[in-house]
């Protein structure tokens, strides 16, 4: 690269590019190009950041302004009528913040260059890299500014305020129809600014190296490499990936699970046998609707599957009990005492705006009736679980629950169990989507590389685009039915802990060539994934997403942080084993205890909820 430069110690070089020209032309002739050669930095000075270009030598050249290649417009001195103006190139300086736009040039006519334009309309002369560094050096600037590439004009990069693009993307992001939520918020707060150093290069929000070979940073020898970039809105026409799994092991899905088939495996006092085949028959074909009420309480804990047709019936009745005192607890609550519980005050009206506003267009919260209970669930899931309480998203959760379950008891404690296998992705700190995310990345990056490049180039290879179908499991990209039946996927396969993100890989596998051979913009790329809402063909992405996993399974030179999401750790087994609550009463859930068999235990959980109420 660069020689070193004499800096003061406060400055810092962040780039440099040797072989930067600004080309001019000679005499009255457009024929003969008069290059002069230079070297681009960027500096950091303390609280400013300059780009600077410095020719190698001092000298004067001859400006023509009529030259039909773009070689820029810079300012002149005054000269005599019919003399062309002289101009010294001693250096080009500016802030960072100054830059209104950058204009790269079309590879076609002749070496990669860049214009930049200033707020004051300044136009500096195009900067032409003989030997590449384009990419790295846009990739350096979105650390300092947030450039997005004009939807009209693919070569043109726009300055944007990066507090407005945020919001405009958020909204975008369609998971809530009014403000969007503190966790949101801040997770995308926390992508830009707080944690890209903690987030790997996935949520480096800055446009990265694109992937090009230098070759296509040079001017074009010949036409192979013209048809391969010809212009940057053609620049990833070359979709094909390379296969890296081998055959597709087929995963043909299967009948739904019937009443006739249940009953099977249904012992004569009420106990389930077989559980982990009958959770591979529901994996592989669903459930059927008359028993699906009945079989998502066990799915979700709200029985365990060795419980007896006693046992259960005095679990209802004590699942009954607890519930209703819980949701006595903050009911009682008095309005001069709710003023004294800011943090209480907060859910409470945020469960309020959102209960309202939850799958209204639905005939099933057409009235009042099962609002309130989503409102009574969502409050008294808040006195359930202190530390969590209630975050938006949450009541996309509970929604098809209860739409199922009807009665309102039922419906809080299977979202209990759904909440014990997604709680952690509403925690404030983001690090399970954050992890999440990073790991879906590292997927797609190995899998399909030319579509992660792409990702790159169009800012996007943070993937905060699956955010949505990660946080509430796919909620608003599926019609119900077909929602159940990706839940109960999810619950039942043993093939790997993260099969959510190979959904999600099934799905961008299909869509990622509509994405690169239209060329679609950071934008673009979120309208098209909310566009997929109720489009997505469900049977072939589960099938797909685990024939994806199965390949990946038998591929012998996976690495190996590939082959940990692809498969059940020992360290996932334990894991599983300890949230899975199915083998497990809710009281040992939700108070680490022996399982409640008597009534003196039973009083005493009421007595313990009681002395809570209190508090408040």
């Amino acid at each position: 690269m660069a020689d070193k430069i004499d800096l003061q110690s406060s400055e810092k070089i962040v780039y440099v590019q040797e072989d930067v020209f600004v080309h001019t032309t000679q005499g009255t002739s457009t024929f003969y190009d008069n290059i002069v050669r230079g070297k681009l930095t960027i500096v950091v000075k303390q609280e400013f950041t300059y780009v600077i270009w410095k020719p190698i030598s001092d000298l004067s050249v001859m400006i023509d302004y009529n030259d039909p290649v773009e070689y820029g417009v810079i300012t002149t001195k005054e000269t005599e009528l019919g003399v062309k103006p002289q101009v010294s190139l001693n250096q080009i300086q500016f802030d960072v913040k100054d830059i209104h736009s950058m204009r790269r040039s079309d590879p076609r006519l002749a070496w990669s260059y860049v214009v930049f334009i200033l707020k004051d309309k300044t136009t500096h002369p195009a900067l032409h890299f003989h030997n590449g560094g384009i990419n790295e050096m846009i990739s350096c600037l979105q650390r300092f500014i947030w450039l997005m590439r004009s939807s009209v004009n693919h070569k043109l990069y726009i300055v944007q305020q990066r507090e407005a693009i945020m919001q405009s993307n958020i909204n975008q992001l369609e998971l809530f129809s009014d403000n969007p939520s503190d966790l949101v918020s801040k997770f995308i707060n926390n992508t830009y600014y707080g944690t890209l150093s903690g987030f790997s290069k996935v949520t480096q929000y800055v446009l990265g190296t694109i992937g090009h070979n230098d070759l296509f940073e040079r001017r074009p020898q010949n036409n192979d490499e013209q048809n391969l970039e010809n212009g940057e809105e053609y620049e990833f026409l070359q979709t094909d990936e390379p296969d890296l799994l081998g055959p597709i092991i087929p995963a043909a899905r299967e009948m739904c699970l019937d009443l006739e088939s249940w009953c099977a495996y249904m012992e004569d006092d009420g106990k389930i046998s077989n559980v982990s085949k009958l959770k591979e028959k529901i994996f592989h074909g669903g459930i059927h609707q008359d028993i699906k009420r009945e079989v998502w309480k066990f799915l979700l804990g709200f029985y365990p599957f060795d419980s007896t047709y006693v046992e259960r019936n005095e679990i209802t009745a004590e699942k009954t009990k607890l519930y209703n005192t819980m949701m006595m607890q903050w009911k009682t609550i008095t309005p001069a005492q709710e003023k004294r519980f800011s943090e209480f005050s907060q859910k409470k009206n945020l469960v309020e705006k959102d209960a309202v506003r939850t799958d209204r267009k639905l005939k099933f919260f057409a009235g009042e009736e099962n609002v309130k209970k989503l409102f009574n669930i969502l409050m008294t899931y808040c006195m359930y679980n202190f530390d969590l309480g209630y975050v938006q998203g949450m009541s996309d959760l509970l929604s098809p629950i209860l739409q199922l379950m009807e009665d309102e008891v039922d419906s809080f404690w299977c979202f209990v169990g759904l909440m014990e296998i997604e709680q952690a992705n509403f925690e404030m700190t983001q690090v399970l989507m954050k992890t999440q995310l990073e790991k879906l990345a590292s997927l797609i990056e190995y899998l399909y590389p030319n579509f992660f490049s792409y990702l790159k180039c169009h800012d996007s290879d943070n993937l905060y685009f699956c955010f949505r179908w990660i946080l509430i499991t796919f909620k608003r990209d599926f019609n119900n039915n077909d929602l159940m039946v990706l839940w109960e996927a999810l619950w039942c396969q043993s093939i790997t802990p993260h099969f959510k993100l190979f959904i999600c890989l099934a799905i961008l596998e299909r869509e990622k060539d509509i994405m690169m051979k239209n060329n679609y913009n950071f934008n673009e790329i979120l309208r098209h994934i909310n566009d997929l809402a109720y489009k997505i063909d469900l049977e072939y992405i589960l099938s797909r997403a685990e024939s994806i996993c199965l390949q990946m399974q038998k591929t012998e030179d996976l690495p190996e942080n590939l082959r940990q999401l692809c498969s059940f750790t020992e360290k996932d087994t334990l894991s599983k084993n300890l949230i899975e609550n199915n083998d497990q009463d809710f009281s040992s859930s939700v108070f680490g205890t022996e399982k409640i068999k008597d009534g003196a235990k039973n009083e005493e959980v009421v007595k313990l909820l009681n002395v809570t109420n209190v508090v408040f």
